[in-house]
C-alpha cells in the first residue's frame, strides 16, 4: 500500500490487484487505525485499488497511523476473504497546540533559513501543501529546523519549547535564533547533528541532544546552561553578551569533547581536567580566577 494527496488535500491510498480470476467479484476493505492492533478502526471499503479519505479519519491530532488492505470475492454467492496485507505505518501529524505546544507557529506559518555564506534570507516553509497537517512527505523532508535571519521590522517567530520534535523523524539541524523556553529536548531525535538556540530570553536553559555533535546556545541574560546531557558533543559554544554565565554544567561524558568557547563566564573557577581530549578552549569577555586542565 502507498499513499499520495490530491488536489483537495486528501490522502489518496494506492494498492496492487494481485488476484487474476477476471470473472470474480473483488471488493476491497481498508481499515485506518491509530495502533497496529486496529482496535477500533475505521472501515472502507471501494471496488477500485484506490481510496481517497479525509484527514479527518486520523483522528484529531493525529499521530502514527496504521492502515491495511484486504478483499472478499463474491463470486462464489459467498464471503471469501484474502489475508491483510503488511501493515502501512505513516504519520500524519496535526499542526496545533496539543502536538507542538511551543513551536506550532513556527510550523504554520514558516521560518527563515540564513545563508551564512551570502547572507540571503529565505523563507523556510514547512506545512507545503498549506492544509495544517504534516504528511510522511513533509516530514521526511524536515531535514532541518530554522529559524534564522534578522529583517528590520519583522521579528522572528519566538519557540517556547521543542515538544513535539519527535514527529520530525528525519530532522537533523535545528537552528532557532528567538527562544523564550528553559530546556531544549530533543532525546528522541537519533538524526540531531547539531542544536543551536539563540536569542534565549531566560536566565537559564537546559540542552538534552545526546546524539549531537554541535552544540550552541546564545543569550544575553543567560545564568545558568546545562549541557551534561549533551554525551555526544565534541564543539560547545556558549555565549552571553550579558557576562551573567555563572553556572555551567558540561556534557557529563567527558571523551568527545574537542572544542569549547566561552563568552561572558563569570565564576570562580573553570576546571575542565576530565577532559582529557580538549583541544581548544577560547573564552572572551569572561572572568574566572582559575582554569585547571590538562
Amino acid at each position: 500500500m502507498d499513499y499520495s494527496l490530491n488536489s483537495k488535500g486528501k490522502t489518496k491510498l494506492q494498492w496492487e490487484n494481485t488476484y487474476y480470476n477476471t470473472d470474480a467479484k473483488i471488493t476491497y476493505e481498508i481499515q485506518v487505525a491509530d495502533n497496529d492492533k486496529f482496535k477500533k478502526a475505521k472501515k472502507f471499503t471501494t471496488k477500485k485499488t484506490t481510496l481517497s479519505i479525509s484527514k479527518s479519519n486520523f483522528g484529531k491530532n493525529g499521530g502514527t497511523i496504521y492502515m491495511r488492505v484486504r478483499f472478499y470475492d463474491t463470486w462464489t454467492g459467498k464471503k471469501v476473504y484474502s489475508s491483510w496485507s503488511e501493515t502501512k505505518e505513516l504519520n500524519f501529524v496535526k499542526i496545533n497546540k496539543k502536538n507542538f505546544p511551543g513551536m506550532y507557529r513556527l510550523l504554520k506559518n514558516g521560518g527563515r533559513n540564513l545563508n551564512i555564506m551570502t547572507g540571503e534570507i529565505t523563507t523556510k516553509i514547512y506545512d507545503t501543501n498549506k492544509d495544517g497537517w504534516l504528511d510522511p512527505k513533509e516530514i521526511d523532508a524536515l531535514i532541518s529546523l530554522e529559524n534564522r535571519g534578522y529583517i528590520v521590522n519583522q521579528p522572528l517567530t519566538k519557540v517556547s519549547s521543542l515538544v513535539g520534535v519527535k514527529y520530525l523523524k528525519n530532522l537533523r539541524n535545528i537552528y532557532l535564533y528567538q527562544y523564550s523556553g528553559t530546556k531544549a529536548d530533543v532525546s528522541e531525535n537519533e538524526s540531531v547533528n547539531c542544536i543551536d538556540i539563540r536569542g534565549i530570553t531566560g536566565t537559564s536553559i537546559q540542552i538534552n541532544a545526546p546524539d549531537a555533535e554541535d552544540v550552541y546556545v546564545e543569550g544575553s541574560a543567560l545564568q545558568k546552561v546545562d549541557l551534561s546531557k549533551c554525551k555526544a558533543a565534541t564543539d560547545v559554544y556558549v555565549w552571553s553578551d550579558g557576562r551573567n554565565i555563572s553556572t555551567l554544567k558540561l556534557p557529563s561524558y567527558k571523551k568527545n569533547l574537542r572544542e569549547i568557547t566561552l563568552k561572558g563566564y563569570n565564576a570562580a573557577t573553570l576546571n575542565l581536567n576530565s577532559y582529557k581530549n580538549l583541544q581548544e578552549v577560547i573564552c572572551t569577555y569572561s572572568s574566572f580566577s582559575k582554569l585547571s586542565m590538562n
